[in-house]
């Protein structure tokens, strides 16, 4: 066999990899996949999830739906679900929030304290707010949230 052709059959053709298979530990028994799949939603089903939320969650808070929603209330939302909300951080410019992941608590958010201070930027403080909620709603985290509301 000439040197370019040498790697065009190799000998493990047909052979899993090792990466693709999955070894029993000490105990016998396979670990589960260390990440989970990721979830796909259609924008109904992003719809009806976000409607979901804020529905319970203003039944729950002020015993009604609420149209239009509050900015308050928009920030009670996600003070309840994040682990620390900052509305006062000096992010860098154009940057209008930032949501933190850990793997020992919730998430924490940080709201660029300009959007706070600055009356005529409320609107942008809704959309951020809301954005923000939506890392933490697009991640699955609050799926298990939705679930145990529509049980009770």
């Amino acid at each position: 066999m000439d040197q370019e052709n040498k790697f065009l059959a190799p000998k493990f053709i047909g052979v899993p990899s090792r990466s693709r298979t999955r070894v029993p530990d000490v105990r016998g028994q396979i670990a589960p996949r260390r990440q989970p799949r990721p979830i796909y939603y259609t924008r109904e089903q992003l719809d009806e999830l976000c409607e979901q939320i804020i529905v319970g969650f203003c039944m729950e808070r002020y015993g009604q739906e609420l149209a239009p929603i509050p900015t308050e209330a928009l920030l009670q939302l996600l003070e309840e679900y994040a682990h620390d909300v900052d509305q006062t951080a000096d992010l860098p410019d154009g940057i209008n929030g930032v949501t933190e992941y850990y793997w020992d608590r919730k998430p924490t958010v940080k709201i660029d304290a300009r959007l706070t201070l600055q009356h005529w930027r409320e609107t942008r403080r809704r959309t951020t707010l809301c954005h923000e909620f939506s890392h933490y709603a697009d991640s699955g985290l609050c799926r298990v949230m939705v679930v145990e509301r529509a049980e009770d």
